[in-house]
């Protein structure tokens, strides 16, 4: 998923694109799913940033809310299919994690940070109408002003899951909304080599 508007990069171009050991992220991720068997990858981007990528089976989608992330793909989702977000550096041994557990309705990938802060890396589908019955109360609630933002973790509460749901990726795997985290990242990878 990088549909983002990336509203706190501070660059040029989307960044899905930063490079980690010479890779774009995103691509890094697809090869990453491809050397694990996945080949059947969908790229989903919004309208204002597609240009950015050079990647021949995409969909377009919109951006204007965060919960287009999810919405965006609704018509392209097969019986089972993984959606991993394109800000997410994942850790090959992560990634291993992430594809040996495929097993639920819904499966949420992440961590717990602190006791009121969890973050989402992923989420596994094999019940479409679940999870966008989901999406879409969660889309509700915020139009409602009942909560203050339409992300992952909301859509992982409506679900009613807990924190046991929640499969547990390692500190190797980590997002980036700002460039020092970005940084932070690339150089933890560059000095480790993977």
């Amino acid at each position: 998923m990088c549909a983002g508007k990336s509203s706190r990069w501070p660059r040029p171009h989307p960044k899905h694109l930063e490079t980690i050991l010479g890779e774009p992220n995103y691509k890094r991720t697809i090869r990453l799913l491809n050397d694990n068997g996945i080949s059947d990858v969908i790229v989903s981007v919004s309208n204002n940033n597609e240009h950015f990528f050079d990647y021949s089976n995409k969909i377009i989608g919109s951006d204007k809310r965060e919960i287009d992330r999810f919405r965006n793909l609704r018509n392209y989702f097969d019986y089972k299919t993984l959606m991993l977000y394109g800000d997410v550096v994942y850790h090959e041994n992560d990634m291993k994690t992430i594809l040996n557990n495929l097993k639920e309705e819904i499966n949420f990938f992440g961590r717990f940070k602190e006791m009121w802060f969890t973050e989402i890396f992923g989420v596994y589908v094999s019940n479409k109408d679940k999870f966008f019955d989901a999406v879409d109360n969660t889309a509700l609630k915020f139009e409602n002003k009942l909560i203050d933002r339409e992300i992952g973790l909301d859509v992982f509460d409506e679900l009613g899951l807990i924190e046991e749901d929640l499969i547990f990726l390692s500190e190797d795997t980590n997002d980036y909304d700002i460039t020092d985290e970005y940084f932070k990242i690339k150089e933890r990878y560059e000095v480790n080599g993977k």
